[in-house]
């Protein structure tokens, strides 16, 4: 038996005083601030009380599993950001976005009729996000990239697609979780990927300057949310990773109990039969005599599905550290393109001025008082004072280069 639930409605329901809880959505936040919620997932179900406090509801992600008297569960977070207006003639909306904060708790009783829980939160929902998506262009690819999917409707096409009977568990539901999950981050990471590709086919194609305008700040915009997903695929990698590994050592201590299980019961057989009268010993290997104390062993299928999913979810990581790079590139060209820009017009400014220099400098000279022009004559006279505009204009000229030359020595030191 399998139930899946998620909170929006739940949520939706809720009245509550503060006038901003009317923006509310179907937030593990807001659920795991409630006292009652929370008291019901710890005691009822068995999830670990720090994954209901403040820090770990705010929190980028987390991953785990643990088992249960009962049963097994498992918990996971990860937060996909989605941009708006990746088209190419939507430049002016990529500062626009919205986050998916997805949680999933998985919870199963074992028994002779087996019930898989499975409780969802902020995952992307058709009426949620066509608003959130109403501007989105439909230019070739990029429509069938942004386009919103309803993801608890496409998870029941995949169980309801599953052959029946199927001994559907924790271990596969989270796997199937994952699995879905990244698909959604696939869907942000690429349309980041283009927004950032129609930026690149903007670019000049000469370098004769820029036709139109750059906008650094959406370009720094775009950055920053390229920026954001590298964060988040990280840290969702890192914590599958350590779940991986928490999964193993789970495994080598269940192979262990086992084997330390069959050889106490092995132990115990050999002793009865050496204390029964008129038998001979019982010699050679015991046969394994199940009973209700032995732990199940983990099947290899959900290590090997945890290794695949972090396979790809590195691939995803990649990709959006590579949008991070490809964007610094082209915010790098565009400043140089304008600086080259601005030093061919200082350069066009500096040979007009160094035209008109010599003609300056000559009408300068020759309009101070040491030259007097005498008309009735015809005749120039020069003072016998002109050497000291040779010699004050040399020795302020020496002065301001050693001044300039000490001031970049004190710059480099004290830099």
């Amino acid at each position: 038996m399998l139930s899946v639930e998620s909170t929006h409605d739940r949520i939706k329901r809720r009245q509550l005083s503060n006038e901003d809880s009317k923006k509310e959505k179907e937030s593990f936040e807001v659920f795991a601030s409630e006292i009652t919620c929370r008291n019901s997932m710890v005691e009822t179900f068995g999830f670990p009380a720090h994954l209901f406090s403040n820090g770990w509801a705010k929190s980028n992600g987390f991953a785990g599993s643990k088992q249960i008297p009962r049963g097994n569960i498992s918990w996971f977070r990860m937060l996909v950001k989605m941009i708006k207006g990746v088209g190419e003639h939507n430049w002016d909306e990529l500062g626009e976005y919205y986050w998916h904060e997805m949680t999933f708790l998985v919870h199963q009783i074992d028994g002779p009729n087996k019930v898989v829980t499975v409780i969802c939160f902020e995952v992307p929902d058709d009426d949620i996000d066509q608003k959130k998506n109403s501007n989105v262009t439909e230019h070739g690819d990029e429509r069938s990239l942004s386009k919103p999917t309803n993801f608890l409707k496409e998870l029941a096409t995949i169980l309801n697609s599953l052959p029946t009977p199927f001994d559907l568990d924790w271990r596969y539901m989270q796997s199937l979780l994952l699995r879905q999950a990244i698909m959604v981050a696939d869907v942000g990471i690429w349309a980041c990927s283009y927004a950032v590709r129609n930026l690149e086919k903007s670019r000049p194609t000469s370098s004769t300057g820029i036709s139109t305008p750059f906008d650094f700040p959406r370009a720094h915009d775009l950055l920053r949310h390229a920026l954001h997903s590298t964060e988040v695929l990280q840290v969702a990698s890192q914590n599958l990773e350590a779940w991986v590994r928490q999964y193993q050592i789970d495994q080598k201590r269940t192979q262990r109990l086992q084997h330390e299980q069959q050889q106490n019961h092995q132990q115990q057989l050999h002793q009865q039969s050496q204390n029964q009268q008129g038998q001979n010993s019982l010699t050679g290997p015991f046969l394994r005599i199940p009973f209700e104390e032995d732990l199940p062993l983990p099947p290899e299928s959900f290590h090997d599905d945890l290794i695949a999913t972090l396979q790809l979810l590195s691939n995803l990581v990649h990709r959006s550290t590579s949008n991070d790079a490809r964007l610094r590139n082209e915010i790098n060209l565009a400043f140089n393109l304008v600086n080259q820009q601005d030093t061919k017009a200082m350069r066009r400014i500096s040979i007009v001025t160094l035209l008109f220099l010599p003609a300056t400098f000559v009408s300068t000279l020759f309009s101070m008082c040491f030259f007097d022009y005498d008309g009735g004559s015809g005749r120039w006279s020069i003072s016998k004072w002109i050497w000291l505009y040779f010699v004050i204009a040399g020795i302020l000229t020496i002065i301001t280069f050693i001044a300039w030359f000490r001031a970049r020595i004190l710059w480099r030191f004290f830099r």
